[in-house]
């Protein structure tokens, strides 16, 4: 074919899920030790067509094809949907969590990476969360071709409190928390490296 897609998805290394409708919900995770998720996708779409005349009387090979990679990776992740109770994450080791994406193609290119250290959802409950380790957290996408388009985004903790209400956070960071991203296209070209993020809907 003329086109390659490739996709790889770390999903979220260590994950809890609280469900107590009516009920007091709590979960909590303690990391002493090393946590890393990794995920990397490749996609080439390389087609040669040979026998192209150039100025100088020979010929020369070119490339057509379309290619596309897409890569996400979660290090600590909890959902607590309960009527009371709290989500809480103590990290004093280290989390390495790496999303890496590249697509290589003749005509156009596309690549996608996401990758967040610590993620909490609660319904709005108590976060919290408290960092005396360290954290890095990498997002890379690179798209090469004649025209395409990367996008990388790279969160070390995000917190997301739904339903609405009041919500109580307590983030904590005494470590060190090393969050990048990098984007590279011949077109347009974003990324987002973000240490903390804190957000109620």
């Amino acid at each position: 074919g003329t086109s390659a897609y490739a996709g790889a998805v770390a999903g979220t290394a260590v994950f809890q899920s609280v469900a107590a409708a009516g009920g007091s919900g709590v979960a909590s995770v303690t990391n002493a030790g090393t946590i890393t998720a990794t995920a990397n996708a490749v996609a080439v779409g390389l087609i040669p067509t040979t026998g192209v005349a150039t100025s100088s009387g020979g010929t020369t090979t070119t490339y057509a094809g379309v290619a596309s990679a897409s890569a996400s990776a979660y290090g600590i992740g909890q959902f607590v949907n309960a009527a009371s109770g709290s989500a809480n994450v103590v990290n004093s080791g280290t989390l390495n969590v790496g999303a890496h994406a590249s697509a290589s193609a003749g005509s156009t290119a596309s690549a996608f990476a996401y990758a967040t250290g610590v993620w909490q959802t609660v319904d709005p409950l108590a976060l919290n969360f408290t960092n005396s380790g360290t954290i890095n957290v990498n997002a890379a996408a690179l798209a090469t071709a004649a025209t395409g388009a990367a996008s990388a985004s790279a969160i070390g903790y995000n917190g997301y409190a739904f339903g609405g209400g009041t919500e109580t956070a307590t983030i904590v960071n005494s470590g060190a928390m090393n969050v990048s991203a990098t984007a590279v296209a011949p077109g347009t070209a974003n990324a987002f490296a973000e240490g903390i993020v804190l957000e109620n809907a």
